[in-house]
């Protein structure tokens, strides 16, 4: 669109009727020509230094939040530890740690973007769970950027402030609540939300439709949709009780999932654009599979487990460019933005209640404060005790350490639970 209005202003013929009617001299429309030459580069230049702060600082703040995870609070095996090495695997069939079995990770996820990534990991002088912390604050910069594209290109914020606007719903989209609560268990769906918002099409569900049914017709690993959400006799242990315990507690503890539908659906009533709701219509059955799950950590929608309705909650945007009514939605420009935000606003409420194995604070982990010399010290916790029988000393670590070593030790030289538990205050 800028690159037409560059050739309209260069081939446009140098004649302007003014109010009057009479027709300007040529020589009288050069200096209008020739600042509007100037302008067009000048908005183009606010529009990317924009789109670099929407880009940058998600990806500097996220990186440094798991960069905390691993080297100050003391990070987990399960997950962030495993992916960290899944990335940085050289051997393309993706073999895990042998304390996790050693099998291929294709069998469970099918993530061919990870032997991509591994390539890339080899270039850079830096250590796997650095390189995963980039790779997971690139991964949280991607919503923000699709969200400062849609309103700069679909709602027309194209001038100076318009853009700085822009930009700043956006940078706020990517610190909204959930995101945060995904941040405090680093995973890798938050690839597939900002992917999907800049990329999404019918070719994406093809994709996944084939890719599973490869992988439950070609791998004879364990199942993880029985293990999380069927159990080993199917809902044998769901109760009614539970299943209303847990549906009543997204209200209180994930009111920041809860809160941006409710006002999503306000706003499609008032505008009368059944298109803004149709994110969270679409994943009710994602919904309905989490309150009947097996798992505890999935049932109550913690860590990542609710990645899709931050897909949701960016849908409103694109439901205002659905309406038919576009020539007026876009006056109405402002309208959106404020009701958008609303959103974003309404996913702060019980962030202090997110599931959080890590007990990590955001605000902590962005202070760029140096430590002191009595906080150098390395993380984790060790021990070792002498084998009288063998004569040998057993060095016993525990997750942070074994987050940090994945392939380093083995089954009995770690100790504690490594894998976190569901804690709902």
């Amino acid at each position: 669109m800028l690159d037409g209005l560059v050739r309209a202003v260069g081939h446009r013929p140098p004649i302007v009727r003014h109010l009057g009617g009479t027709v300007a001299h040529p020589a009288q429309t050069e200096p209008a020509a020739a600042a509007a030459a100037i302008c067009v580069p000048w908005r183009i230049t606010w529009a990317r230094v924009a789109a670099l702060a929407v880009a940058g600082v998600p990806f500097v703040a996220f990186t440094i939040l798991v960069l905390h995870h691993f080297y100050v609070r003391g990070g987990f095996f399960y997950d962030s530890g495993l992916l960290a090495f899944l990335l940085s695997e050289q051997d393309p069939h993706l073999h895990t740690p042998r304390i996790f079995g050693g099998e291929s990770f294709f069998a469970t996820h099918v993530t061919p973007i990870f032997v991509v990534a591994a390539l890339i990991r080899r270039l850079l002088p830096v250590t796997d769970p650095q390189f995963f912390a980039g790779f997971t604050g690139l991964c949280h910069a991607l919503p923000g950027l699709g969200t400062f594209w849609l309103l700069h290109s679909g709602l027309g914020l194209r001038r100076p402030l318009g853009a700085a606007v822009a930009a700043a719903v956006a940078i706020a989209f990517s610190f909204n609540g959930l995101a945060l609560a995904i941040a405090r268990y680093p995973h890798f769906e938050m690839l597939i939300v900002g992917t999907f918002i800049l990329f999404f099409a019918i070719i994406a569900l093809l994709y996944s439709i084939t890719v599973l049914g490869l992988q439950l017709t070609t791998t004879a690993g364990q199942s993880s949709f029985a293990r999380i959400y069927l159990g080993d006799r199917p809902f044998s242990t769901l109760t009614f009780a539970a299943v209303t315990e847990r549906f009543l507690g997204w209200f209180l503890y994930r009111a920041y999932i809860v809160l941006p539908a409710i006002i999503a659906v306000v706003w499609a009533l008032r505008a009368r654009n059944p298109y803004l709701v149709l994110g969270y219509v679409a994943f009710l059955p994602w919904a309905i599979l989490h309150v009947l799950a097996q798992s505890d950590i999935a049932g109550t929608l913690s860590g990542y487990y609710a990645y899709p309705f931050m897909i949701a909650s960016f849908w409103p945007l694109v439901g205002v460019l659905l309406d038919r009514r576009l020539p007026e939605c876009r006056k109405s420009a402002v309208i959106s933005v404020l009701a958008f935000s609303a959103m974003i606003a309404g996913s702060f409420t019980a962030v202090s209640r997110q599931y959080n194995p890590g007990t990590w604070s955001c605000r902590r982990a962005c202070c760029l404060r140096r430590r002191s010399p009595a906080r150098k010290r390395p993380i984790g916790l060790s021990s070792s005790s002498r084998d009288r029988r063998q004569n040998s000393e057993l060095v016993l670590v525990d997750g942070s350490i074994l987050a940090l070593s994945p392939d380093g030790y083995a089954s009995n030289q770690t100790y504690g639970e490594p894998e976190p538990v569901i804690r709902i205050p």
